[in-house]
């Protein structure tokens, strides 16, 4: 912080190394644009912070405008995995869906070592649901899907960026056809400012990027884009993010809210023939 040729910081990653940095991010007024950090009101507990990253309010978000304008799903039932990822998902679906028109009807928990979930089924059954959000991840996705089917139960399967998986598919097979789910980046996406930069950071790195490394590079190009704008200070900079409106991402255009949130509409995927799929792929189109 005390180099004077420093004027931004991408990071940290960690939601607790992003806390224990603001003092000083406060004291040098170094803006920290974090790309990973989830913790829920991190942005807005100084003018120094910032986030562009994939939380569970902008998923939370994304999906329940989708379910709502695009199917016409407004009474869910929620199937959460007791750990911080399934409870967070819980928490931010439980604060937001309801402002796009959603009644959250039940909420249920289960734990990652059971095999059964007759009482959560039981449960669901009785309520006429629309859709059940299911923030998870496999194996039990695949196993809680094909329980709900064995139940009876006919409703649209919603879940986060833990849906996103290969195994999903592999291991659910007809049971998890047709759920939807969000993700930040998509390796089949038919954008193609997408596929370049997976074919670049692949060139480089000789892995697939996750969407960490598309928040990260997000970040980078938007701090590049406020400084090629005219910002000349650290004070000025933090002051120009709080400015951004529809940087064109790798993940989408990407504005900041007044306590230096980022929004952005998230990619949304569905399996189709044991595949996953961006949304509209032969279905019309989002």
């Amino acid at each position: 912080a005390e180099e004077s040729q420093a004027i931004a910081v991408i990071g940290p990653l960690s939601s607790t190394a992003f806390r224990a940095c603001l003092p000083l991010a406060e004291e040098y007024r170094l803006p920290l644009l974090t790309p990973a950090a989830t913790e829920k009101g991190l942005a807005a507990l100084s003018p120094y912070a910032f986030r562009n990253a994939l939380t569970y309010e902008n998923q939370v978000e994304n999906l329940a405008r989708f379910c709502t304008q695009r199917l016409n799903l407004t009474r869910f039932g929620i199937l959460y995995e007791r750990t911080p990822y399934g409870e967070g998902m819980r928490d931010a679906f439980s604060l937001i869906a309801p402002r796009f028109g959603i009644s959250v009807v039940v909420e249920q928990g289960y734990d990652l070592e059971d095999k059964s979930y007759t009482e959560e089924c039981v449960v669901f059954r009785k309520l006429g649901l629309d859709g059940i959000f299911i923030p998870g991840h496999q194996p039990t996705l695949s196993e809680l899907a094909a329980q709900l089917v064995y139940y009876g139960i006919v409703a649209e399967l919603v879940g986060g960026n833990g849906w996103n998986a290969e195994s999903v598919t592999r291991m659910g097979l007809r049971y998890v056809e047709g759920a939807i789910f969000c993700d930040a980046i998509f390796s089949k996406s038919r954008r193609p400012e997408v596929q370049s930069f997976i074919i670049k950071f692949r060139s480089r790195a000789g892995v697939e990027p996750t969407y960490l490394a598309a928040h990260a590079y997000d970040a980078f190009g938007i701090i590049a884009s406020v400084l090629d704008g005219g910002a000349n200070s650290r004070v000025e900079l933090a002051e120009g993010l709080l400015s951004v409106r529809d940087y064109p991402g790798i993940i989408g255009p990407t504005r900041f809210d007044a306590e230096g949130e980022a929004h952005k509409p998230l990619i949304i995927l569905t399996i189709q023939e044991n595949e996953i799929v961006e949304f509209g792929a032969g279905l019309g189109g989002w």
